[in-house]
């Protein structure tokens, strides 16, 4: 009797070859269906802190039951997509899940994939638009993100087309040598000196390479080695997921200048400003909301008997992991704006009650102005009490995550309520603040 094909594909952990120069190789989820394909876990580790036997940390390794757990939840969440997909299973349906998509159906996956209208004679520009739009797609990243990689594959095709002298760039003609000369060109003609910012630039386009690869275009052995070239930074694998905050240098206030902000606070008789200082201390404490998400918070987001936010952040495109609680002073600003009664649909009253929220270009420009608008405001109060780098809105977002790393909340819990994508982000960003051993509570913020 012949063997029985399973219903889903088989997954399991893996940890590859490559280490960085902190001598930490990244851990793989990767699952087999006629072919291999993984999804990094963000989570970097001591290669002899793997069991490879078990497809674990050994629980010799700090905070192995913490790590394990994660990875766990992680592989459950794509067994149950898996399972619930009622279509025929392939290597596209399983690609766009095990990168975040959520299909019930065939009706369900994106209208346009690249491998139904490209092969090897295809524009490479092209393709890298079209692998980018699909992402956006997928919500594996927002319009900002989407929009800066539309613009850096755009500065490729005009380094093919006005320096390079090949408009007609196919996949076929995919060559390291044609990267290494785009390395030098950013070099020598556009004057970047930043290697991180060269490797950012490189991004999107060997995305658009894997992308060809993992769906049958080109073939592995050839062009595989072309999507990994990334220049030596200090770490030796370049992480193409980065955030954009991540090479941020992270500026916070102490217990010390929110106290003195306050006091600001209730002084200001500018009553523009004051508004503004409320929205900055309602980001700091409902648990480090983004401006987008303060511009489009709605009073449908507010859940007012559980205490907490329910809303798809704008950055991500989805439901946190682990809803932002609002403590006492959170609730102190929402019942004043609510007293106010200038806006029935928005809290801040940023956006006309009719404002189109699917028309995500205007949105992310409206965005930037308040940015702008915010932090100039922001800089008056920053001036009078002397403090030495900008207060920005951003900074409350900082100010919340120290402090959290301060009363020894766990990294885990925090990346979750920030709304970051990976553990990693968090880990980069806040690595100077944590401590070596931290504990899961939150029972702080209801007293702030």
């Amino acid at each position: 009797m012949g063997s029985v094909k399973p219903r889903i594909p088989s997954g399991k952990f893996v940890v590859l070859n490559r280490v960085n120069t902190k001598g930490e190789t990244v851990i793989h989820l990767r699952y087999f269906w006629g072919t291999y394909l993984k999804r990094s876990t963000g989570i970097a580790i001591p290669p002899s802190a793997w069991d490879e036997a078990r497809c674990c940390v050994k629980p010799s390794y700090p905070d192995s039951a913490r790590i394990n757990a994660q990875l766990q939840n992680l592989k459950c969440e794509i067994d149950n997509k898996l399972l619930a997909y009622e279509g025929e299973m392939n290597k596209t349906v399983l690609n766009f899940i095990l990168n975040g998509g959520d299909p019930v159906n065939e009706g369900d996956l994106p209208d346009e994939s690249p491998t139904q209208v490209v092969n090897k004679k295809t524009n490479f520009v092209e393709y890298a638009h079209r692998v980018n739009d699909l992402n956006y797609g997928k919500k594996e990243y927002g319009y900002s993100l989407w929009y800066n990689k539309q613009k850096l594959i755009e500065q490729f095709e005009t380094f093919l087309v006005h320096w390079r002298k090949t408009p007609k760039f196919a996949l076929k003609d995919l060559r390291q040598d044609v990267f290494d000369e785009y390395v030098q060109y950013r070099f020598t003609v556009r004057k970047n000196n930043n290697k991180e910012a060269i490797n950012k630039a490189l991004v999107p386009l060997y995305v658009a390479i894997k992308a060809a690869i993992t769906n049958g275009i080109l073939d592995q052995g050839t062009y595989g080695p072309v999507a990994e070239n990334y220049l030596d930074t200090r770490e030796t694998e370049y992480r193409p997921d980065m955030e954009e905050t991540v090479l941020e240098k992270v500026r916070f206030l102490t217990p010390e200048q929110i106290v003195q902000l306050k006091d600001y606070y209730e002084k200001c008789k500018n009553p523009r400003s004051k508004e503004i200082l409320d929205m900055w201390f309602f980001a700091y404490y409902a648990c480090g909301l983004r401006l987008s998400d303060i511009l489009t918070l709605e009073w449908k987001h507010i859940d007012w008997d559980a205490k907490v936010i329910k809303k798809v952040q704008f950055k991500t495109k989805r439901l946190p992991d682990v809803l932002p609680p609002l403590g006492k002073s959170a609730i102190e600003i929402l019942e004043r704006w609510k007293e106010k009664g200038r806006n029935d649909k928005f809290v801040f009253d940023l956006l006309p009650e009719d404002y189109d929220l699917t028309d995500q270009k205007r949105l992310f420009m409206d965005r930037n102005s308040k940015d702008k608008t915010f932090n100039t405001s922001l800089n008056v109060a920053r001036m009078t009490l002397r403090f030495d780098f900008p207060l920005t809105m951003h900074v409350a977002r900082h100010s919340f995550a120290v402090m959290c790393i301060n009363n020894g909340m766990n990294i885990f819990l925090l990346s979750k309520l920030l709304g970051h994508s990976t553990i990693a982000s968090t880990q980069r960003t806040y690595a100077q603040f944590l401590k070596e051993t931290v504990e899961s509570e939150t029972k702080f913020i209801r007293d702030l």
